[in-house]
């Protein structure tokens, strides 16, 4: 009777020990768990190794760190730590859900860094080599021009991988004028991964706002952020903050959203996120799961005048002056070096310096930049010089901001009467006063409204200018416009209104002007725009005032260049022109005539004539009778997108691969392969034994392929391409057959042949499927 009672007790008691009442201190003691790590209500994704010791949890330091929790200094050592000898965090188990479930405070919990737009490195893919010839030539006749002429710009670059050798110029031929000159030659070394640009021959020189850049030939080495378009420079606002309970996070820029994330409790740091330079609201709102919001507001002004904490840049020139550019093919001068450095301390100060010398030519100036949030920027620059033993300063404040609907603009440069830079070698010097104000006025649906003065004191003479400009445009494309300049330097005022009005693709623009001495002014235009993809254009001028003017040319923008044709009448007389622009590519053992190759360019190799190539999902080219395309004018350093629709293939080709993300570099060409392969799909009818199709599903397995085909209706089954001859097996349940087939040839129609009923022997199998 008491042994009974006893086993009685005994299971009555299982459901304490196993079911939901927590087990006793002893039962919990010395025990290895594989459990899923939970902090604050949140998942953190992680299992980890768990021993429960004497009731306490021991856990490596490493997972709650990946988990997020924070050590602080004063927490036990050891690469495993017991969660119950760390202040200000609580754990227990939760055996059913074998979980680790843990509470810790708000200062114990990692920072959640959220990158809103990181905008990561795009890395280029390799360029082929090959020769490019950009041209743009004209000729024109007549008594309006004063007999016949010609001309031509030149551009050739020999480019390979690593490298490229650039070569520019221009030929003038006339009646007054025959001559050829050379513009820049040079070997270029762009390098993505570090922003380095090397140059040697002929470049222009790096500086700040205030300096001057000069030609020159020799080396340049210096930070190009144009190998990394994607990169923002500037500094971006960010957005600090904590939570208790795990919340949802919403941020706005000028009230479109750009991101919509849950975040855990803890504290939390929101960067990247992305503005346009000028003046923006971004708005931050939190909401917990009870739905109460929090607001945080951030006016922030962004301007590429200044870098991103911890960001530098420089340029580094060093050769010999280049002299009478444009009119002088060889004629280089003095040596020369410069150098400049800019480096962002913080948001809201960039530090900036520049130094140039020459012969008998030194300057040293440097200066910051400062942001004014939410209103602006303000940039101070001083710079010193010696010339010929003879000192000079320069003085430069600039500033521009936007507050409201209005923006502002203002510089103000003072130099001594001696100061002097390396261009001055055989310019003339820097002007002893440049003063600028700039403000426009966003009227909203009325339009906007744009006054400027300027104040240039060259020495050896000076410009004032005064201007207002009002803009309105309206519904359905029409467009006003009304200016007026002073020319104080003159003393004449001038004003023109201008309206442009849209008819089908074609805009009528018809102008007035008139100034203060008299003279008046009035033409139309009707001009319809080329598509810049291939299509025709045109333009129709009539001019009266001064001089009676009556023009009218035409445009054609072909695959394989653009041509253009015109005639004018000056006061009765008349002439007419003709030219052509485009470029010839040899690569890949062909040559290629095209439009202007732009930024970069691929050859696009289709695998078939007549093919439209497309990018951006815009047809924009078609293969010739090689199968090949040039694709021109992509964006350097950016991803393009390029693709074929399998539809323009017939059914025996198997396109594996239709479009394709490319980075191209800069001026030079890559190779895409985009050729589908020759295939021969089947369709298939098996058959069993007795006369009856393999059951709908099964799985088809065809010897030499990985991949595993199914049984569809009627015992049909689809060879993308068929292998000739070829054996399978079918397998369903404990159904297993073996098949064989010979494929037909493929059929001239271009329709897909069809094979069968093939048997299908049956096996029986103790395998599944």
């Amino acid at each position: 009777m008491q042994t009974a009672m006893f086993a009685c007790v005994m299971l009555a008691g299982l459901p304490a020990a196993y079911g939901s009442h927590p087990a006793t201190p002893f039962e919990l003691d010395n025990r290895d768990l594989l459990l899923q790590v939970w902090i604050n209500d949140r998942n953190s994704r992680l299992d980890a190794a768990v021993t429960q010791r004497h009731g306490m949890i021991w856990i490596d330091r490493a997972t709650l760190a990946a988990a997020g929790l924070r050590f602080r200094s004063d927490d036990p050592a050891g690469d495993r730590v017991s969660l119950q000898r760390l202040p200000g965090v609580r754990a227990r188990i939760d055996e059913a859900g074998q979980r680790l479930l843990i509470h810790a405070d708000a200062e114990r919990l990692s920072l959640q860094h959220i990158h809103v737009d990181p905008r990561p490195a795009v890395q280029p893919d390799p360029t082929g080599t090959g020769l490019m010839l950009n041209y743009d030539v004209s000729a024109s006749a007549g008594e309006a021009y004063g007999g016949p002429t010609g001309g031509a710009t030149l551009a050739a670059t020999l480019f390979h991988p690593g490298w490229r050798l650039n070569s520019s110029g221009f030929g003038l031929f006339g009646q007054s004028t025959n001559r050829a000159v050379r513009l820049d030659s040079s070997l270029v070394m762009d390098r993505p991964g570090t922003l380095r640009q090397w140059v040697i021959g002929d470049a222009v020189s790096g500086g700040l706002r205030w300096s001057r850049p000069f030609r020159f030939a020799g080396l340049h080495v210096g930070t190009d952020y144009a190998l990394q378009p994607r990169m923002r420079t500037f500094p971006l606002p960010a957005f600090i903050g904590s939570t208790t309970v795990p919340s949802s996070l919403d941020i706005y820029v000028n009230a479109a959203r750009v991101l919509d994330r849950n975040i855990a409790s803890g504290p939390y740091r929101i960067d990247d996120i992305p503005v346009n330079t000028g003046r923006n609201v971004a708005t931050l709102v939190v909401r917990d799961l009870l739905g109460r919001e929090q607001t945080q507001t951030l006016p922030f002004y962004a301007s590429d005048r200044l870098l991103r904490p911890g960001l530098s840049d420089y340029a580094f020139d060093a050769g010999f002056l280049r002299r009478r550019y444009g009119l002088r093919s060889f004629d280089y001068g003095a040596p020369a070096a410069a150098a400049t450095f800019r480096h962002g301390m913080n948001r809201n100060v960039t530090l900036m310096s520049h130094a140039e010398a020459s012969r008998d030519t030194t300057l040293l100036g440097g200066g910051a930049a400062f942001a004014i949030q939410p209103l602006g920027v303000l940039e101070i620059d001083a710079a010193g010089s010696t010339n010929h033993g003879r000192r000079g300063s320069l003085l430069s404040f600039a500033a521009s901001g936007q507050a409201s609907r209005m923006t502002v603009f203002a510089r103000l440069d003072l130099a001594s009467r001696h100061y002097a830079d390396v261009g001055a070698q055989y310019d003339i010097a820097p002007p002893r006063r440049r003063a600028q104000l700039g403000v426009s006025t966003a009227l909203g649906l009325r339009g906007n409204l744009v006054a400027s003065w300027i104040d240039v004191d060259q020495r050896i003479y000076r410009t004032q200018l005064m201007s207002l400009t009002y803009t309105r445009s309206f519904g359905g494309g029409a467009y006003l416009g009304i200016g007026s300049l002073y020319d104080r330097t003159t003393d004449n005022w001038q004003g023109q209104i201008s309206i442009t009005v849209p008819l089908g693709e074609s805009n009528l623009s018809t102008f007035g002007r008139r100034d203060r001495r008299g003279s008046n002014a009035a033409g139309a235009a009707l001009t319809r725009s080329a598509n810049p993809d291939g299509g025709f254009g045109y333009r129709l001028d009539a001019y009266t005032g001064d001089n009676a003017i009556r023009e009218g040319q035409v445009t054609w923008v072909g695959q394989h260049g653009v041509t253009h044709a015109g005639a004018i009448s000056i006061d009765g007389r008349s002439a007419g022109r003709l030219g052509a622009s485009g470029a010839l590519v040899l690569m890949d053992g062909s040559a290629y005539a095209t439009r202007r190759t732009g930024d970069a360019f691929a050859l696009v190799d289709a695998g078939a004539p007549g093919v439209p190539i497309y990018r951006e999902h815009r047809e924009i080219a078609v293969t010739g009778a090689d199968g090949k395309a040039l694709v021109t004018d992509l964006s350097a350093y950016s991803v393009n997108h390029l693709s074929i629709d399998p539809t323009d293939y017939p059914m025996g080709v198997l396109v594996e691969h239709p479009e394709r993300d490319v980075v191209p570099q800069r001026d030079s060409g890559m190779q895409v392969d985009l050729a589908p392969r020759k295939a021969s799909p089947l369709l298939l009818t098996l058959e069993l034994e007795d006369g009856r199709y393999p059951p709908l599903g099964a799985v088809v397995a065809i010897e030499g392929r990985e991949d595993l085909l199914v049984v569809g209706r009627h015992g049909q089954v689809f060879l993308d391409d068929a292998p000739a001859p070829f054996s399978g097996t079918v397998r369903h349940g404990a159904l297993q057959c073996r098949f064989h087939v010979t494929p037909p040839r493929v059929r001239s129609d271009g329709r897909i042949p069809a094979e069968g009923p093939i048997p299908c022997l049956r096996s029986v199998s103790r395998d599944g499927p």
